[in-house]
Protein backbone atom coordinates (compact mmCIF):
# COMPACT_ATOMS: atom_id res chain seq x y z
CA UNK A 1 0.00 0.00 0.00
CA UNK A 2 1.02 3.48 -0.91
CA UNK A 3 1.20 5.90 1.72
CA UNK A 4 1.04 9.17 -0.17
CA UNK A 5 -2.53 7.56 -1.88
CA UNK A 6 -3.86 6.42 0.96
CA UNK A 7 -2.86 8.82 3.46
CA UNK A 8 -6.54 8.36 5.65
CA UNK A 9 -5.68 5.28 6.28
CA UNK A 10 -2.75 5.87 8.54
CA UNK A 11 -2.47 7.27 11.95
CA UNK A 12 0.46 9.29 13.24
CA UNK A 13 2.68 8.30 15.99
CA UNK A 14 5.79 8.62 17.84
CA UNK A 15 7.31 11.40 19.71
CA UNK A 16 9.62 13.58 17.17
CA UNK A 17 10.08 11.22 14.73
CA UNK A 18 6.80 10.18 13.20
CA UNK A 19 5.36 6.57 11.82
CA UNK A 20 2.46 5.58 9.92
CA UNK A 21 0.46 2.61 10.83
CA UNK A 22 -2.84 1.06 10.02
CA UNK A 23 -5.10 0.29 12.85
CA UNK A 24 -7.06 -2.57 10.87
CA UNK A 25 -5.36 -4.20 7.85
CA UNK A 26 -7.22 -3.68 4.36
CA UNK A 27 -9.94 -5.53 2.80
CA UNK A 28 -6.94 -6.12 -0.26
CA UNK A 29 -4.29 -6.65 2.52
CA UNK A 30 -6.77 -9.80 4.40
CA UNK A 31 -7.38 -11.38 0.50
CA UNK A 32 -3.53 -11.60 0.09
CA UNK A 33 -3.11 -13.37 3.04
CA UNK A 34 -6.05 -15.21 2.89
CA UNK A 35 -4.63 -16.19 -0.55
CA UNK A 36 -1.09 -16.88 0.47
CA UNK A 37 -0.90 -21.08 0.17
CA UNK A 38 0.84 -22.05 3.95
CA UNK A 39 4.16 -24.46 4.50
CA UNK A 40 1.99 -27.17 5.41
CA UNK A 41 -0.62 -27.05 2.61
CA UNK A 42 2.33 -26.92 0.16
CA UNK A 43 4.25 -29.66 1.32
CA UNK A 44 2.29 -31.98 3.33
CA UNK A 45 -0.47 -32.28 1.62
CA UNK A 46 1.07 -33.63 -1.70
CA UNK A 47 0.99 -37.39 -2.51
CA UNK A 48 4.13 -38.38 -1.73
CA UNK A 49 5.86 -41.46 0.47
CA UNK A 50 8.90 -40.08 1.86
CA UNK A 51 9.97 -37.04 4.10
CA UNK A 52 12.19 -34.03 2.34
CA UNK A 53 15.70 -33.73 3.98
CA UNK A 54 16.69 -30.77 1.59
CA UNK A 55 16.15 -26.83 1.59
CA UNK A 56 13.80 -26.81 -1.67
CA UNK A 57 14.83 -24.41 -4.09
CA UNK A 58 12.64 -21.55 -5.75
CA UNK A 59 12.56 -20.11 -9.01
CA UNK A 60 9.96 -18.32 -11.00
CA UNK A 61 6.82 -19.59 -9.26
CA UNK A 62 7.94 -22.72 -9.09
CA UNK A 63 9.34 -25.10 -6.03
CA UNK A 64 11.56 -27.78 -6.95
CA UNK A 65 12.83 -30.66 -4.21
CA UNK A 66 13.54 -34.07 -4.13
CA UNK A 67 11.28 -36.21 -1.48
CA UNK A 68 12.79 -39.55 0.50
CA UNK A 69 10.24 -41.39 -1.74
CA UNK A 70 12.45 -41.19 -4.66
CA UNK A 71 10.81 -38.46 -6.43
CA UNK A 72 11.91 -35.55 -7.34
CA UNK A 73 8.99 -32.82 -7.12
CA UNK A 74 8.15 -28.87 -8.83
CA UNK A 75 5.24 -27.72 -7.61
CA UNK A 76 3.37 -24.20 -8.37
CA UNK A 77 4.17 -22.05 -4.97
CA UNK A 78 1.24 -20.03 -5.63
CA UNK A 79 -1.75 -22.72 -4.93
CA UNK A 80 0.49 -25.89 -3.97
CA UNK A 81 -0.41 -27.58 -7.24
CA UNK A 82 1.92 -30.89 -8.26
CA UNK A 83 2.99 -29.30 -11.92
CA UNK A 84 4.96 -32.82 -12.48
CA UNK A 85 7.20 -35.39 -10.42
CA UNK A 86 10.34 -37.67 -11.83
CA UNK A 87 11.25 -40.81 -10.74
CA UNK A 88 15.20 -41.50 -9.49
CA UNK A 89 17.08 -44.27 -9.07
CA UNK A 90 17.09 -43.87 -4.86
CA UNK A 91 16.61 -41.50 -2.56
CA UNK A 92 18.17 -37.63 -2.64
CA UNK A 93 19.29 -35.76 0.07
CA UNK A 94 21.01 -33.27 -2.48
CA UNK A 95 19.32 -29.17 -2.72
CA UNK A 96 18.44 -28.88 -6.32
CA UNK A 97 19.97 -25.92 -8.29
CA UNK A 98 17.85 -23.90 -11.23
CA UNK A 99 20.29 -22.82 -13.55
CA UNK A 100 20.21 -21.72 -17.45
CA UNK A 101 16.83 -23.28 -17.27
CA UNK A 102 18.07 -26.52 -16.28
CA UNK A 103 17.52 -28.52 -12.89
CA UNK A 104 20.60 -30.10 -11.22
CA UNK A 105 20.87 -32.06 -8.57
CA UNK A 106 22.40 -35.50 -7.01
CA UNK A 107 21.06 -38.65 -5.66
CA UNK A 108 22.13 -42.14 -3.40
CA UNK A 109 21.88 -43.84 -6.94
CA UNK A 110 25.12 -42.17 -7.38
CA UNK A 111 24.22 -40.27 -10.49
CA UNK A 112 24.25 -36.21 -10.72
CA UNK A 113 21.09 -35.86 -12.48
CA UNK A 114 19.92 -32.66 -15.34
CA UNK A 115 16.60 -32.43 -15.99
CA UNK A 116 15.00 -29.70 -18.05
CA UNK A 117 11.84 -27.39 -16.42
CA UNK A 118 9.43 -29.42 -17.09
CA UNK A 119 10.87 -32.39 -15.58
CA UNK A 120 12.25 -34.48 -18.76
CA UNK A 121 16.04 -35.84 -17.93
CA UNK A 122 18.52 -34.52 -20.10
CA UNK A 123 20.95 -36.74 -18.81
CA UNK A 124 22.37 -38.63 -16.07
CA UNK A 125 25.81 -38.84 -15.08
CA UNK A 126 27.49 -42.06 -12.91
CA UNK A 127 29.95 -40.83 -10.01
CA UNK A 128 31.08 -43.54 -8.51
CA UNK A 129 29.29 -42.82 -5.15
CA UNK A 130 26.20 -41.11 -3.19
CA UNK A 131 25.68 -37.25 -4.04
CA UNK A 132 25.01 -35.78 -0.73
CA UNK A 133 26.54 -32.40 -1.04
CA UNK A 134 24.96 -28.69 -2.77
CA UNK A 135 25.44 -28.59 -6.21
CA UNK A 136 26.83 -25.21 -7.50
CA UNK A 137 27.21 -23.38 -10.83
CA UNK A 138 30.16 -21.01 -11.88
CA UNK A 139 28.95 -20.00 -15.07
CA UNK A 140 28.69 -22.81 -17.67
CA UNK A 141 30.13 -25.14 -15.01
CA UNK A 142 28.41 -27.26 -12.83
CA UNK A 143 29.98 -28.91 -10.00
CA UNK A 144 28.78 -31.45 -6.82
CA UNK A 145 30.82 -33.82 -4.76
CA UNK A 146 30.31 -37.85 -4.39
CA UNK A 147 30.67 -39.68 -1.72
CA UNK A 148 34.30 -38.68 0.31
Amino acid sequence: MDYHENKPDYKESGGSTKYYSIDEKSEEIKQQIQQNISFQDLFYNIPKGGSIAVMPEHQNGIIYFPSLDTYFYALDAATGEMLWKFKMGDISVSAALVHNGRIYFGSHDKHLYCLSLDGTLLWKKYLGDIIVSYTAAIGDKIFTAAGK
